[in-house]
């Protein structure tokens, strides 16, 4: 059986829940009482001059905290989200991420 690709009506409805959640507020507190989770399943890896992809990163706060915690990693965010990039910024920076090391890019797979 082959799956059957995703009518335009249905990528349509994608986008909308996928915009109704990421337009959901930043939340720093929440992010930050992730920190130390995402340090110990990250810490297993060597992350030294590594390029990572985050799919569907939404508020990108496992890249802000990989590139605080190691300063060659970068990281490729993908998002369907149309205001993905002009609203991780603040989850970014709120992170101690470097932002000149996420590159951030709106779209699908």
């Amino acid at each position: 059986m082959s799956a059957q690709p995703a009518s335009d009506a249905r990528l349509a409805e994608m986008e909308k829940n996928v915009k109704a959640e990421f337009g959901k507020p930043f939340d720093a507190e929440a992010a930050v009482a992730q920190v130390p989770e995402i340090r110990a399943v990250w810490s297993a890896f060597d992350l030294k001059n590594k390029t990572c992809l985050d799919v569907g990163s939404g508020h990108p706060t496992v890249p802000a905290v990989l590139t605080a915690m190691d300063p060659t990693v970068t990281i490729d965010a993908v998002d369907l989200s149309p205001d993905f990039e002009r609203e991780a910024g603040e989850c970014v920076k709120a992170l101690g991420g470097d932002a000149a090391r996420i590159r951030l890019v709106t779209g699908t797979f």
